[in-house]
């Protein structure tokens, strides 16, 4: 997943919440 800023992060709670 990545979040707004581009940044590549591990699949999580607080990951998918930002999506």
């Amino acid at each position: 997943m990545k979040t707004r800023t581009g940044q590549v992060l591990i699949s999580s709670p607080e990951t998918i919440s930002k999506e």
